[in-house]
């Protein structure tokens, strides 16, 4: 078996099915599809059991294990040479499987390997980004394992897309395996730790595709928790497997410490634009996931304390001027796009949901 491709679910039966009919439609043949619902309260347990794939492979927890815990025991489970980790809400085009084993098989110092994608909005269009993250990596293909943790230190979130990653299983058990005490974190402790002993390959073409994550999942994603949880393993990083002398590694952490507080400043205007007070109120706990202590320096808490409160206090305030700049955003927006649709219109541009747009010759 070469590859294993790895699947947490949870709740997401027909976006589950897409991925799925996808992942089966590969030029690849050597492969298995592990998935594992996570405790899903939908009917995801019963659609999993009523398929009858060869190649497919259906676990449940018992209990609710979370993201981590759940590609913890997927990983524990692959048989592969090769292991996917993939995801249950997006589309993968038929050549990513041969193109991603192919990738590491050209780059045998490679302990990982990732791609570019199409990105696909909540309207259902698709695009093509601009992938500034890829802009990171040199044009040969490989990125050395020191090159990627200080890609990785520099900046607050990864600029690997996790669902495209594909991994040597020697190196992942070398490194010993998939951890979940970082929880949220796990994906990129797992990237430096494998960083650490070898290097990562990657491939500009956009092998699969990305769905747009709504607003309220990327605020769940981007909790404080998973903030704090963020630098605090970038803080490790930078003072455990990062190569550089003392006084670069002060700066680098000052550097995560100011993108930290950049976000967190934000993502607190951002709940005080919705009158969230209960999001507010979960900020004021600074510890971390990891280790369970505060990110911040004292003063720094103070100060933030103060922020906070004050935030809440005028919350009401907040949601009526959030309320007032989004229903200004919407109108402009549809006067935007009723502009752009007279011009595909007059263009005579050929458009499909579900492909890139492409000019006509006239």
């Amino acid at each position: 078996m070469q590859l294993s491709i790895c699947i947490p679910t949870y709740n997401r039966r027909a976006l589950l099915q897409a991925t799925l009919e996808s992942l089966r439609a590969q030029t690849f043949h050597d492969y298995e599809i592990i998935v594992c619902d996570d405790c899903s309260p939908d009917d995801t347990w019963d659609y999993l059991q009523s398929l009858r794939w060869p190649n497919l492979h259906v676990l449940r927890n018992e209990r609710n294990l979370h993201l981590a815990g759940t590609m913890t025991r997927l990983f524990n489970t692959a048989q592969g040479e090769f292991v996917g980790m993939q995801h249950d809400h997006d589309l993968y085009g038929p050549h990513f499987a041969e193109r991603m084993v192919r990738l590491l098989q050209d780059h045998p110092s490679a302990g990982f390997a990732c791609c570019a994608y199409h990105l696909l909005d909540n309207a259902g269009r698709l695009n093509a980004p601009d992938l500034a993250e890829f802009r990171l990596f040199p044009d040969n293909g490989i990125i050395p394992g020191q090159a990627l943790l200080r890609v990785i230190a520099t900046h607050l979130f990864t600029p690997i897309p996790a669902m495209s990653t594909v991994f040597r299983r020697a190196v992942v058990e070398q490194v010993g395996g998939y951890r979940s005490t970082w929880q949220l974190a796990a994906d990129e402790d797992l990237y430096r730790r494998i960083a650490a002993i070898s290097d990562m390959a990657y491939v500009h073409e956009r092998l699969f595709t990305l769905a747009d994550r709504p607003p309220e999942r990327r605020s769940v994603m981007g909790s404080w928790r998973g903030l704090y949880n963020n630098t605090e393993l970038r803080y490790d990083l930078i003072e455990t497997e990062l190569h550089a002398a003392a006084a670069e590694k002060r700066s680098l952490k000052a550097g995560i410490t100011w993108l930290a507080a950049k976000d967190w400043l934000l993502e607190s205007l951002a709940a005080w634009l919705c009158g969230d007070r209960a999001t507010l109120r979960g900020a004021l706990d600074f510890q971390t996931v990891r280790r369970a202590r505060p990110v911040l320096p004292g003063m720094w808490r103070l100060a933030a304390r103060g922020w906070l409160t004050s935030l809440r206090l005028t919350a009401g305030i907040g949601q009526r001027i959030g309320s007032f700049r989004r229903a200004r955003h919407s109108t402009t927006k549809t006067a935007r796009q009723k502009g752009l649709n007279k011009k595909a219109a007059a263009m005579h541009l050929d458009w499909h949901p579900f492909r890139p747009p492409k000019l006509s010759c006239l």
